[in-house]
């Protein structure tokens, strides 16, 4: 892994599923601050309850962080449905409008060829 995050970041994941849990936790194990979003009560209060910092709702940090999306796109036979991601995506968007500080978005869902083009 050659472009390793070099510092401690704030890092903020969006969906505490299997992949985004496994994802924050790996960055909480190499020492960055990680707090979980979930649209979930339950799942929150799960994660909670384990010693994990989660919330309901997306909080930006007035300092830069890394925003780790990583919401469902269930697949069918007529493809992915991307509606839970766009709607995070929008919120999102919507935040950082209101930020004056700069953070990156790292899309962890999964995605068709050339699904961001456009």
């Amino acid at each position: 892994m050659s472009a390793a995050i070099s510092k401690s970041e704030i890092v903020v994941v969006v969906g505490a599923g299997i992949v985004g849990f496994a994802k924050g936790r790996a960055l909480l194990e190499r020492g960055h601050q990680v707090s979980f979003t979930d649209s979930s009560s339950a799942r929150c209060d799960d994660l909670m309850s384990r010693g994990f910092a989660c919330e309901k709702i997306v909080t930006l940090s007035a300092e830069s962080s890394l925003v780790f999306v990583c919401v469902p796109t269930p697949a069918s036979s007529s493809g992915y449905d991307f509606a839970i991601l766009r709607e995070s995506l929008e919120y999102l968007g919507r935040q950082l409008s209101m930020s004056e500080t700069r953070h990156v978005i790292v899309v962890c869902s999964t995605l068709a060829p050339r699904a961001t083009d456009g």
